[in-house]
């Protein structure tokens, strides 16, 4: 049985864990600096105080430093909701 998490008018299928850790976006151009707030299977809640213009449904490339060990992952996600200096994404 799948679980459906309800935050605001959004639903998302996986819970949300807090992992505050510096990261980096681009777009199809440019590369900025974010804090990844919170992180989940499906998606992840980015702060940046050089947000570009972005529309919801523009896809980025997120660059997740591992915890433990050296190294990151890419995940591309496209973008949910930017409000505020914060954008939520949907991992492609």
């Amino acid at each position: 049985m799948e679980t459906v998490v309800d935050f605001d008018r959004y639903r998302r299928r996986n819970e949300r864990k807090d992992y505050q850790t510096e990261v980096s976006f681009s777009t199809d151009s440019m590369c900025f600096p974010a804090m990844l707030e919170n992180v989940s299977m499906g998606g992840a809640l980015l702060a940046t105080s050089k947000l570009p213009l972005m529309r919801t449904g523009s896809e980025i490339t997120v660059t997740i430093p591992f915890a433990v060990k050296e190294g990151c992952v890419k995940k591309r996600g496209t973008v949910m909701w930017a409000v505020d200096g914060q954008f939520g994404i949907l991992f492609l």
